[in-house]
C-alpha cells in the first residue's frame, strides 16, 4: 500500500516553508496516525528531522519548534530530533512514514544592488539572518527587493523593513500572507511590511524602482535576474519640435511595421503637405518601435536602418534598452512572445479608450528575466541569424515572383519577341537579352487583330472556362473533427502565402477540396490580389477557403501560365469590374461572371517553353515558403523556452539546424 500524508494543503505548504526556513540541511520525515490512516480531524500531525549525518540538530531545531507552535497551522505538530529518540523509536518509525521534505544545502545570497554589484543593508546580521531564511522558506523561486530607508540606510532604529516580492504567483497562494504572519510572529524588533510586486500600484513601482537591493535573486539559471521594462529600458525619450525646420520628414505610421517588417515610409513636406498629427516621435537606429492599438496585430519591430529625417507616430512606444542591464534586441525578441503579445492584447482590452489599447507605462510595468548582458547579446544574435534566414527566403522569393511575371509580361503581354522579330531587333540564329536564339522559330513574326487588339499570329483568344475547370468539391471538415487539414485561407495567404495546418474540429464551415496543379483564385474584394499557386506536392487533405476558386487548367495549359495570366494587371483590372454587392468589404465575383473571362491563348510549343521556364521558378518559391514556415514554427516554438532559460543556445541552434 502506498502511503500519504493526510494534511490540507494550504498548512502543508506553511509546514514546508518553516522547515525550509530553519532546517534546510535536515530530512524531514511524517509518521504516525496521519500517514498510517488511522487519525481523525484534530489528530496531532508528527515529524522526525533527520540532520547531515545523522548528528543532532542545534539551535535551530528549538527555533523551528517554536515557529511551528506560533505559526497557524490549527493542528498540534510534534516535531523531533532523530539523533535525540531512542533506537527503538527509529525502527517504528522506519516501519511506515512519508518524507516531507528532502536535504538540501543552502547558501544565504549576497545582497546587490540594481546593477548587479555587492552592496548591504542596514541591517544587524543575526536580524538578516532570521529575515533570509523566511524567504528562503516561503518564497524561494521569488526575487526579493529591499526599498525604504533601510536600503538607503536613513533608518532609525525601530524604522521598518520594506520589501517587494517578485513573481509571487509562481508561489502558493497563501505564501506572502504565511510570510507576513511569520515575519510578525518573529522576535525581530521591528516591522516587516511585504508588498506583492505583481499587484503593486505604479506609484509604488517608481519609489522602490529609484533605489532598491536585491535581497534574494530568483531562482533562475545561471544567475538570471528579474526586472522590469521600465527598469531596463527608456521609453518615449524625443520627440520632434513643433516649430522644426526639417524640409521633409520620412513618416512611419503604426499599419506600416508589422513583426519586424517596415513596408514603407510616407514622405511629408512642410508647406505643402498636410502633416499628420500624430508624426511627433524621434527614433534611433535600433530603437523598437511597439504599437499602443490593438497589440495583437503584432506592429512592432526594431528600426535598424533609418532614413535621415525618420518620425514615427506617437502610436507606438518606443524602446531603447538601458545598455548597463539590456540587449535592445533582447528585448524586442522578449516582447514579440505570443504570450506576451496576449497578455498585453487583454490589457488592452479592458482599456477605457475607444479602441483596444495599451499606455507606455503597461509596457514598463512587464516582469523580463535577463541572463548576463554577453547571452543576451548571444541569444540576440541567433535570433537574428534565424530571421535573416526567413527575411532572406522571402526576398528570394520576390525575386522568383517577379522573374516570372517579368517573363509572362514581356512574352505574354507586350509581345517583345514578336516586335523583335518584327522590327529586325532579332534575327534567325542570333540571341537578345531574354530570348536565346533556339526560340526564334517558336514566335510568330507578325500581329493580328482580335476583340482584344492586335495579338501574335496563330494565337487566340478563349474564356477560362475554356483553359480551366473550376472544382466545386466540398466537405465539412468538422465532421472528421481530429483530422489536420492544410487549409489555405484568406487571412493564410495574407500572412505569407503558407496554408495553416488545422483540426477539423476548429473548421466551421464548408470548404473547397484543393488538388495537385491548382491554381486559387479570391472571389472576395478582387481589388485586393489574391491569386495562389498550389503546385504538385499537395496531399489529400488540403482545403480552401470558399471564397477562392479552386481552378485546375486544362492541357496544354499548366499552372504556371494560368498564374501568371490570372496575375497579369488587365486581367485583374477586367475582374474588379464584374463585382456585385453593395459594401466594399463584401463585394464578389460571380462564378459564371469569373469563367467567361477571356484570357490570351498562345501556341503550344510556346506554352510548354514558358512552363519549362517559369515552372521551376515558382516551384523553388513554394518550397522557400515552406523552409520559413519550418523556420518560423521551431523559432516561435523555443522562444519562450529561450527566454526563460528552459531550453539553452546550443539546443536552439541544433533545433534549427546550426
Amino acid at each position: 500500500m502506498t502511503l500519504s500524508l493526510d494534511l490540507p494543503e494550504r498548512y502543508r505548504q506553511q509546514l514546508l516553508a518553516l522547515l525550509e526556513a530553519y532546517v534546510p540541511e535536515a530530512e524531514a520525515w511524517a509518521y504516525g496516525s496521519r500517514v498510517q490512516g488511522t487519525h481523525h480531524d484534530a489528530s496531532d500531525l508528527d515529524v522526525v528531522l533527520r540532520g547531515p549525518n545523522l548528528a543532532e540538530l542545534g539551535a535551530e531545531f528549538l527555533e523551528l519548534v517554536e515557529a511551528v507552535r506560533e505559526s497557524t497551522i490549527p493542528i498540534l505538530v510534534d516535531v523531533f530530533d532523530w539523533a535525540r529518540l531512542p533506537e527503538s523509536f527509529h525502527r517504528e518509525i522506519e516501519r511506515e512514514y512519508v518524507v516531507l521534505k528532502e536535504a538540501r544545502t543552502w547558501r544565504e545570497p549576497e545582497t546587490v544592488d540594481a546593477f548587479g554589484r555587492s552592496a548591504s543593508i542596514d541591517l544587524d546580521p543575526s536580524h538578516r539572518r532570521v529575515v533570509m531564511r523566511l524567504l528562503r522558506g516561503f518564497v524561494p523561486s521569488c526575487e526579493v527587493r529591499a526599498y525604504g530607508p533601510r536600503a538607503e540606510w536613513a533608518a532609525e532604529q525601530h524604522s521598518r523593513l520594506d520589501i517587494a516580492v517578485l513573481g509571487a504567483d509562481n508561489v502558493n497562494p497563501y505564501a506572502l500572507s504565511d510570510l507576513q504572519a511569520a515575519f510578525q510572529r518573529s522576535d525581530l524588533p521591528f516591522g516587516v511590511n511585504v508588498a506583492d510586486w505583481d499587484a503593486a500600484s505604479t506609484e509604488l513601482r517608481q519609489q522602490v524602482q529609484q533605489q532598491y537591493l536585491v535581497l534574494q535573486p530568483s531562482a533562475s539559471p545561471d544567475g538570471w535576474r528579474t526586472m522590469t521594462l521600465g527598469e531596463v529600458a527608456i521609453t518615449n525619450d524625443r520627440q520632434i519640435p513643433k516649430k522644426h525646420k526639417l524640409p521633409y520628414i520620412d513618416y512611419l505610421d503604426t499599419g506600416s511595421i508589422t513583426q519586424g517588417r517596415v513596408d514603407s515610409y510616407q514622405r511629408f513636406v512642410p508647406c505643402r503637405d498636410k502633416i499628420p498629427s500624430r508624426a511627433r516621435r524621434l527614433c534611433r537606429p535600433g530603437d523598437i518601435v511597439y504599437s499602443t492599438v490593438r497589440p495583437n496585430q503584432r506592429h512592432h519591430g526594431i528600426l535598424h536602418q533609418l532614413p535621415e529625417n525618420a518620425v514615427v507616430s506617437t502610436g507606438f512606444t518606443v524602446i531603447r534598452a538601458d545598455e548597463l542591464h539590456a540587449h535592445n534586441e533582447y528585448l524586442y525578441w522578449y516582447l514579440a512572445q505570443d504570450h506576451i503579445v496576449e497578455q498585453l492584447q487583454a490589457i488592452a482590452e479592458h482599456s477605457t479608450s475607444a479602441y483596444p489599447s495599451i499606455k507606455a507605462s503597461d509596457l514598463e510595468r512587464l516582469t523580463i528575466r535577463l541572463p548576463s548582458l554577453a547571452d543576451q547579446h548571444r541569444i540576440a544574435s541567433v535570433l537574428r541569424a534565424l530571421d535573416d534566414r526567413i527575411e532572406l527566403n522571402r526576398r528570394m522569393c520576390e525575386t522568383l515572383e517577379e522573374m516570372a511575371q517579368a517573363l509572362f509580361k514581356s512574352w505574354f503581354v507586350d509581345f517583345e519577341p514578336v516586335r523583335a522579330k518584327m522590327e529586325g531587333r532579332w534575327e534567325e540564329g542570333e540571341s537578345l537579352p531574354g530570348l536565346p536564339g533556339h526560340l526564334y522559330d517558336l514566335f510568330p513574326d507578325h500581329l493580328v487583330a482580335s476583340e482584344s487588339g492586335p495579338i501574335p499570329a496563330g494565337w487566340r483568344i478563349a474564356p477560362l472556362d475554356t483553359m480551366a475547370d473550376h472544382l466545386r468539391d466540398a466537405i465539412n471538415p468538422s465532421r472528421s473533427p481530429e483530422v489536420e487539414y492544410a487549409l489555405y485561407s484568406l487571412p493564410a495567404f495574407d500572412s505569407g502565402e503558407s496554408p495553416e495546418i488545422a483540426r477539423g474540429s476548429t473548421i466551421r464551415s464548408n470548404k473547397c477540396v484543393v488538388g495537385s496543379g491548382t491554381v486559387l483564385l479570391s472571389r472576395l474584394n478582387p481589388d485586393i490580389e489574391r491569386v495562389w499557386y498550389v503546385g504538385n506536392d499537395v496531399g489529400e487533405l488540403a482545403i480552401a477557403s470558399t471564397e477562392f476558386a479552386v481552378l485546375r487548367p486544362k492541357p496544354p495549359i499548366d499552372p504556371s501560365f494560368l498564374y501568371c495570366s490570372l496575375r497579369a494587371d488587365h486581367f485583374r483590372n477586367t475582374l474588379v469590374g464584374l463585382v456585385t454587392g453593395t459594401s466594399k468589404s463584401h463585394q464578389r465575383v460571380r462564378p459564371q461572371a469569373l469563367m467567361a473571362m477571356d484570357l490570351l491563348m498562345p501556341s503550344d510549343n510556346v506554352l510548354a517553353e514558358f512552363s519549362g521556364i517559369a515552372s521551376p521558378w515558382l516551384d523553388q518559391i513554394l518550397a522557400l515558403r515552406c523552409s520559413s514556415q519550418q523556420l518560423t514554427a521551431v523559432r516561435d516554438t523555443m522562444l519562450p523556452k529561450l527566454m526563460s532559460g528552459e531550453v539553452r543556445l546550443p539546443e536552439f541552434s541544433e533545433a534549427v539546424g546550426g
